[in-house]
C-alpha cells in the first residue's frame, strides 16, 4: 500500500529484505520519507530501486520548496543514483542547474547548492558530453559549496581539460579559501592518478576523494622558480600557487597540501607550515 508509513523513523525499521515498503515511499508525495527511502536504497543497496529514484526526482523538482524543503529528498536521491552507478545523465543534468531560493533569517539562502554539487559529480561518473560545460559554469556558481564541487568533479574528469581548468582556477581566484583548497586537492590527486595510470593502475572509476598528508618537514631556499620551471614541472607550477601574494588562502592552502604530497614517486616539496616567512612563501632548491 502507498504511504503505509507515516515517518522515516518507522521506515528505517523496515527489515533489510523487505523491498515494497521503501519502494512505496519512493512513489508517494511525502518528500521526508523519499528521502528516507532513498537513503535506504543507498545503504542498503538496492540498485532495483533506481527507476524509481529517477521518477522521483523527476516528481519533486517542478514543486521546489513546497514539495522538497530544503532539497532534503533530491540530495538523497542524486546520492543514491550516484552511489549505485545510474548511467544516465538526465537527472544530474537537471540537478546542476536547479537553484532553490528559501527564506531565512539576514535573506533567502540557495538550498540547492549542495545538490548541484553532488550533481557535478553525477555528471563526470558517468563521463556525460556535457560535463566539462556545465562543471566551467559551475566554478563560477555563486555558492562556495558548489564551487568546491565542481573542482571535486573534476579530479573524476581527471583530464587534461579538466587539469587547465582547476590551474585557471585557482590562478584567477576565490573568495573562499575552501574552493581553492579543493582545487589544489584535485590537481594533486589528478597527477597521482595520471603516474598510477602510467603504470598500469589508474581508472576513470577511481577518481574519488582523497586526502593529502601534510608532514613538517623543511628545508627552505630563496630561489624562485623561473617562467619556464612553472610552466614545465608540476612541482615547481603546484609551488607557484603558494607565491600568489594577492590570495592568503591560496597562499595557505598551497602549503598545506604541497608539504610532503608525492608525485611520481619523489616529493613535490619537503617543507611544512614553516614554508612561510613574513606573509612570503619560500622555495626549496631544486
Amino acid at each position: 500500500m502507498a504511504q503505509k508509513f507515516k515517518d522515516p523513523a518507522a521506515l528505517r525499521a523496515v527489515p533489510v529484505e523487505d523491498v515494497e515498503p521503501i519502494r512505496d515511499a519512493m512513489n508517494g508525495s511525502n518528500s521526508l520519507l523519499i528521502a528516507a527511502a532513498a537513503r535506504l536504497a543507498s545503504e542498503r543497496t538496492l540498485a532495483g530501486l533506481q527507476p524509481e529514484l529517477a521518477a522521483a526526482f523527476k516528481r519533486l523538482l517542478p514543486g521546489g520548496v513546497r514539495s522538497d524543503k530544503g532539497c532534503q529528498a533530491k540530495m538523497a536521491i542524486c546520492k543514491a543514483l550516484n552511489l549505485l552507478g545510474w548511467e544516465d545523465d538526465e537527472v544530474f543534468l537537471a540537478g546542476i542547474r536547479r537553484r532553490q531560493p528559501e527564506p531565512s533569517y539576514g535573506g533567502p539562502i540557495d538550498t540547492a547548492a549542495t545538490l548541484r554539487a553532488e550533481c557535478a559529480v553525477g555528471l563526470a561518473r558517468v563521463a556525460s558530453p556535457h560535463r566539462l560545460a556545465e562543471l566551467t559554469r559551475l566554478l563560477l556558481d555563486p555558492e562556495s559549496e558548489a564551487r568546491a564541487g565542481a573542482a571535486n568533479a573534476l579530479g573524476i574528469v581527471g583530464n587534461e581539460t579538466a587539469e587547465m581548468l582547476l590551474r585557471l582556477k585557482i590562478l584567477t581566484g576565490d573568495p573562499d579559501a575552501r574552493v581553492l583548497g579543493e582545487c589544489f586537492r584535485t590537481l594533486l590527486t589528478i597527477a597521482g592518478h595520471s603516474a598510477s595510470g602510467r603504470a598500469g593502475n589508474g581508472t576513470n572509476q577511481s577518481r574519488r576523494r582523497q586526502h593529502v598528508e601534510t608532514t613538517h618537514t623543511s628545508s627552505p631556499s630563496s630561489a624562485r622558480p623561473s617562467e619556464d620551471e612553472i610552466f614545465s614541472s608540476p612541482r615547481a607550477w603546484l609551488l607557484a600557487f603558494a607565491y600568489n601574494g594577492d590570495c592568503v588562502g591560496a597562499q595557505v592552502h598551497a602549503a598545506g597540501f604541497l608539504a610532503g604530497f608525492q608525485f611520481q614517486g619523489q616529493e613535490v616539496v619537503p617543507m611544512g607550515w614553516d614554508v612561510f616567512h613574513l606573509g612570503k612563501p619560500v622555495f626549496p632548491e631544486r
